[in-house]
């Protein structure tokens, strides 16, 4: 499931294979912006975990933990330089042990090679893991057939 229980606030997904760096397209410059914007906004969101993941390309000779770590900080660092606070942010490296979808194609493995923004704390409070959460895309759609029934 997109982002466990904790509410996800956004997902960026450009990164090129094997970099660290964002990839500054019209899209991703959107997104950063609009969650350093968000959060210069939001006060009240007080910790906020920056979570880097990357596909399984080359594993287990290829670092996609420090990957995925490298993408993250990459993410706060943009934050920071837009006036985020350093303090409120987390970088967070999955590597690629929270796959959205199986790795068994190049659609896919771009799918996985993405940062998650979730919320940890809230007015100062920590958000509990059992807290709702948004979601994920693929739970999104038409009501099951046979609700329609009635």
């Amino acid at each position: 499931a997109l982002g466990g229980a904790r509410p996800v606030l956004a997902v960026a997904h450009r990164h090129r294979e094997g970099k660290a760096t964002i990839t500054q397209t019209a899209g991703t410059k959107k997104v950063l912006s609009t969650m350093a914007q968000v959060l210069k906004d939001n006060g009240s969101i007080t910790s906020l975990s920056v979570e880097g993941n990357t596909d399984n390309a080359g594993e287990p000779a290829f670092d996609n933990k420090g990957l995925s770590q490298g993408r993250a900080q990459a993410v706060v660092d943009y934050l920071v330089a837009q006036g985020v606070d350093k303090g409120r942010l987390t970088a967070v490296g999955n590597g690629s042990s929270n796959p959205l979808v199986p790795n068994d194609s190049p659609a896919h493995m771009a799918l996985n090679r993405r940062v998650e923004f979730h919320v940890l704390g809230f007015n100062g409070q920590s958000v509990p893991k059992s807290a709702p959460a948004l979601a994920p895309i693929s739970a999104v759609g038409p009501a099951p057939s046979s609700s329609a029934h009635h």
